[in-house]
């Protein structure tokens, strides 16, 4: 079945070249519907992450960096906490625990656009919702997302 078709072609040395059409378009020929099925999903999964991946790098690549007055909208603290994940060591499962500190955080609004900005406690403190910010900021060309580089109080 898929063996015997994959036989064939591996004494050539166009292995490569027909590994596509072995892959999704021959294992249905010999009758491997399921592995014919899975290999088509493994593909166009892969194609997707691919398409994705160079979408992201030309949203988030090379952007001019802008200046601007940004609103904060919200604010809030997510508390301290623990996190456990187990590795498997032999036959034995070992806890490895993190502890992750509190963190502030404000959401800043420039232009319709929002972003998430992790402060210090002081800062977080000081800072009202409602207030302006002087921000020098990049957006997405495609997803149109904010990256907020840095930012200043507002006079």
């Amino acid at each position: 079945m898929f063996y015997i078709c994959w036989y064939k072609y591996y004494k050539s040395e166009y292995i490569m070249k027909y590994f596509i059409k072995i892959m999704l378009i021959e294992t249905f020929e010999e009758g491997e519907y399921f592995l014919g099925i899975l290999m088509w999903l493994l593909f166009l999964i892969f194609f997707v992450l691919i398409i994705w991946l160079f979408a992201w790098l030309i949203d988030s690549s090379y952007l001019p960096i802008k200046e601007d007055i940004g609103v904060i909208t919200d604010k809030y603290i997510i508390p301290s906490h623990h996190s456990t994940t187990y590795i498997k060591s032999g036959e034995l499962l070992v806890p490895i625990t993190n502890y992750y500190d509190e963190s502030y955080h404000i959401t800043i609004q420039i232009n319709e656009m929002c972003d998430d900005v992790s402060i210090c406690e002081s800062s977080y403190n000081s800072i009202e919702v409602g207030q302006k910010l002087n921000c020098k900021y990049t957006n997405g060309r495609l997803f149109k997302t904010l990256y907020i580089q840095s930012f200043t109080y507002y006079k």
